[in-house]
């Protein structure tokens, strides 16, 4: 028998032709075949290498007793049938996790408009992570919220978890526990989170009328001051949208507050507030609307962190306290 001849060596024929491609996302030769989308998709980031797989000519061999047969499988136009194995290891079940998933998610994509370049993102990181036995002992719509929010992160789009959460009526708490395992277990890179992603929508929820987009120019121009004196970092997108969204609707003449913002961006009053105060303790808060408008939100001098400025108060107050100890000490010694 001829290698790579039979319904079932199809996968074979398919290796040996594509072993010298490499995924053009994280450089991996680690490819995988699914006959039955004909595509070839990176096992270590889930992208999709080449999706022309499938052939509508008919191709034959020669077997050792000189019979002609036919190379390959008949892949019928609805997709992979139940009787075909599709997966590594021969296992139908792990083809109606994937289904069942998939229909999880165009459910969730329905509510939270998602585009179907991103639902098909998620099929494939779910794909994986079913061949990893990710799935088992754990929530399906926690793993198929991470897989979401996952290829909404790789697009930038202005969805958090807490949508993802809400949609499936699934603890937050829960939902990113899998969702960090899910990364490391795929070790994956995501972008960090910008905070201008979520501006318009939480703007286009404050009511501001005809004056929306100044207001929300305004709220990105301050954004990106954040950015420059290192206000984003480490800090969740949500706190400084607040804060930003605040200054930006009382500049505008516009009485939003805290309260109401809160509401909208789904954050704590305390961390409203430490945004605030980080926020007027630096230069950019002195400055007048007029000269504000003049200056660059990416060039100037940058201001210390927050938590560099915290730590050095802390020192200033215990160097305070420890002359003062020693100053009453030796008062009364003397």
């Amino acid at each position: 028998r001829v290698k790579g001849v039979g319904p079932w060596s199809n996968r074979r024929v398919f290796r040996g032709a594509m072993a010298a491609q490499y995924c053009h996302e994280c450089g991996s030769d680690a490819l995988d075949i699914d006959p039955a989308q004909g595509h070839t998709v990176c096992t270590q980031c889930g992208f999709i290498v080449t999706d022309s797989n499938i052939s509508s000519e008919a191709t034959f061999a020669t077997t050792s007793g000189g019979k002609s047969t036919r190379v390959g499988t008949y892949v019928p136009t609805a997709g992979w049938s139940r009787s075909n194995r599709g997966f590594r290891g021969g296992s139908n079940t792990r083809q109606v996790t994937v289904e069942k998933g998939r229909t999880k998610m165009q459910a969730t994509a329905s509510i939270l408009r998602l585009g179907r370049n991103q639902v098909d993102a998620a099929v494939r990181l779910l794909t994986l992570a079913v061949e990893h036995n990710f799935t088992q002992g754990r929530n399906m719509e926690d793993v198929c919220g991470s897989c979401l929010y996952i290829a909404c992160r790789r697009e930038k789009s202005a969805h958090m978890l807490l949508d993802f959460a809400e949609c499936l009526q699934r603890s937050i708490f829960s939902l990113g526990k899998t969702y960090l395992k899910l990364t490391r277990l795929l070790k994956l890179e995501l972008p960090l989170i910008d905070p201008s992603l979520y501006i318009h929508r939480f703007a286009s929820q404050l009511e501001f009328g005809d004056r929306y987009h100044t207001v929300a120019t305004t709220a990105l121009k301050l954004v990106g001051r954040m950015k420059r004196d290192w206000m984003t970092v480490g800090r969740k997108p949500s706190g400084i949208c607040a804060a930003a969204l605040i200054i930006a609707a009382r500049i505008h003449g516009f009485r939003r507050s805290t309260e109401e913002v809160r509401k909208v961006v789904r954050v704590a009053p305390s961390t409203v507030a430490k945004r605030l105060k980080e926020f007027s303790e630096t230069p950019t808060s002195q400055l007048t609307w007029e000269q504000f408008k003049k200056e660059d939100a990416e060039t100037g001098i940058a201001h210390d962190p927050p938590a560099f400025l915290k730590q050095q108060k802390s020192q200033e107050i215990k160097q305070v306290q420890a002359s003062e100890g020693g100053w009453g000490m030796g008062r009364s010694i003397g």
